[in-house]
């Protein structure tokens, strides 16, 4: 596993942006309780940069975990619960929570081209109402690894 500990700040020439600063961590960590089972579970603390004008950076804190689990030597099943939370510590002082389902398989076609199918589920609930939403989406993917 990977664990890292460490102290941001993160500072804007104009006033009218917050300045953040504060405990960071990022910690990723696996699990092998047999050759065709594994689990993952994550934990993070870090600051973001928003897309939105003028709202500038927000603490970002979210937690997972995942499991990957090999039904054939080229099936794998897999399913991961995130969880997460936002501050906008600016004008706006809002918080968002995200909370995400994923389940899917993967097909490995030839020995460089894995196929994907992924239904992923995610609502995102704040305190100001127009941020919230839910979605339900289906993701299809080719992967190719070349050595």
């Amino acid at each position: 596993g990977t664990f890292k500990l460490g102290y941001q700040s993160r500072s804007y020439d104009d006033e009218r942006l917050t300045s953040l600063s504060g405990l960071s961590y990022l910690v990723d960590m696996s699990w092998q309780p047999n050759t065709f089972s594994k689990i993952t579970i994550g934990a993070s603390r870090l600051t973001n940069e928003s897309a939105e004008q003028n709202i500038g950076g927000f603490i970002n804190t979210g937690y997972s975990i995942a499991l990957e689990h090999n039904i054939s030597s080229r099936t794998e099943l897999n399913a991961k619960y995130q969880q997460d939370g936002s501050d906008f510590s600016n004008a706006q002082d809002r918080t968002d929570k995200r909370k995400s389902i994923t389940a899917g398989i993967t097909h490995s076609l030839r020995k460089w081209l894995e196929i994907s199918l992924d239904y992923r589920h995610l609502v995102r609930s704040s305190n100001n109402v127009i941020y919230d939403y839910s979605s339900n989406s289906f993701e299809l993917s080719l992967t190719s690894k070349f050595d």
